[in-house]
């Protein structure tokens, strides 16, 4: 079903890669740990 690389690719996905992926958001307006909030 999928390649090793697709799987690869699939399990170092964030949640941060996600919504910048899907929110019309400049990606350096989140924090990459998008559940722990840093200053």
């Amino acid at each position: 079903l999928f390649s090793k690389k697709e799987i690869e690719d699939i399990r170092n996905t964030t949640l941060w890669d996600v919504l910048v992926a899907v929110i019309n958001i400049d990606p350096s307006a989140l924090q990459p740990n998008v559940f722990v909030w840093h200053k």
